[in-house]
């Protein structure tokens, strides 16, 4: 397959990805704070959950595709969050919570928490796949 097709439906099947695993966490976790009775308990497991899934799929996909430059990460992050249908009222993570009322500012604050979570997993990944260096005395044995 040609690098660029490959690059393209690997970027779509993260997006897609990140969307569908945070709705869906994004209802059980609101439907098992409406069972509780708990708004509070809501945001929290909401929360929680999404964070799992962004983390989990981004650190999977990041192991796997370390080639890819920041540009690509950053952009799927930020499309599967936009296609998650609980980031259109500002509910889809915790910003909610900090501001008071629903709207483009939580969404915002959500977006950047959201990126955030997902780049510091890409760095992080890329700087497990480097390594320590090698000391000098180690370099010389290894010759």
């Amino acid at each position: 397959m040609n690098e660029t097709v490959a690059r393209i439906v690997r970027w779509l099947s993260l997006t897609l990805a990140l969307a569908v695993t945070s709705t869906v966490l994004g209802i059980v976790g609101i439907t098992f704070a409406s069972l509780q009775g708990e708004i509070g308990m809501g945001i929290a497991v909401r929360t929680i959950l999404e964070l799992f899934a962004l983390v989990s799929i981004v650190a999977f996909c990041a192991r796997r595709w370390q080639d890819y430059g920041w540009g690509f990460w950053l952009s799927a992050a930020t499309a599967g969050y936009l296609l998650n249908p609980l980031s259109w009222t500002g509910q889809a993570l915790a910003g909610r919570a900090v501001l008071p009322s629903a709207g483009p500012a939580t969404a915002l604050v959500d977006l950047v928490t959201w990126v955030g979570v997902a780049s510091a997993v890409v760095w992080l990944q890329g700087r497990r796949h480097e390594g320590p260096p090698i000391p000098a005395d180690v370099r010389e044995l290894l010759r």
